[in-house]
């Protein structure tokens, strides 16, 4: 990964003028060599050479980790929405679809006092039961599932600042993704 990271940065300073480059070891920078062309110019030479004079091993390796990072925590978000959560004991969907259609129905719920709310109406739980509610109650059920998705983004935003603001590897490794999500 560093090799094709640290190769895309030598041929965008110094375009079609290298055949390759050569890593020796990753942490100690005079093992890396580079294969110029035949027909490389000097200027396309030193440009390379600047370019890989100018490339961090270990700031790629950071960039890579908190890659890595966020993408754990963007998983989390979308397991623990798919899990649902749970209102009077019933567990409920909370997918994006399912926010959509909670939201809509709360809209519905709080027009005209919920005078225009169906007689008997049954939103669909998780098991696929239906769960009766009236205008009120649904109103409160849809507060709850945005309080708890809020609450969520605003858990995967807090550790996806403190992942990018993570000034090292151990820094990074040190965040627990698992930590205040419910």
């Amino acid at each position: 990964m560093i090799d094709l990271s640290l190769h895309a940065a030598i041929e965008a300073a110094a375009p079609d003028a290298i055949d390759g480059i050569s890593i020796g070891r990753r942490d100690d920078k005079s093992t890396w060599s580079i294969q110029f062309k035949a027909d490389a110019t000097n200027e396309q030479k030193a440009a390379a050479v600047a370019a890989l004079s100018r490339f961090d091993p270990a700031a790629y390796a950071l960039s890579v980790a908190k890659s890595g990072r966020l993408a754990e925590v963007a998983a989390q978000l979308g397991q623990r929405n798919a899990a649902g959560f749970t209102f009077n004991d019933v567990t409920y969907q909370i997918d994006d679809a399912s926010q959509a259609r909670i939201t809509a129905l709360a809209v519905l719920a709080q027009t005209n006092n919920g005078a225009d709310w169906p007689e008997g109406f049954g939103f669909i739980a998780a098991d696929n039961s239906a769960q009766r509610f009236t205008a009120a109650g649904f109103v409160a059920f849809a507060t709850a599932a945005a309080q708890t998705v809020i609450a969520r983004r605003l858990n995967a935003r807090a550790l996806k600042d403190r992942i990018l603001a993570a000034a090292d590897v151990d820094a990074l490794e040190a965040i627990d993704i698992s930590a205040g999500w419910d």
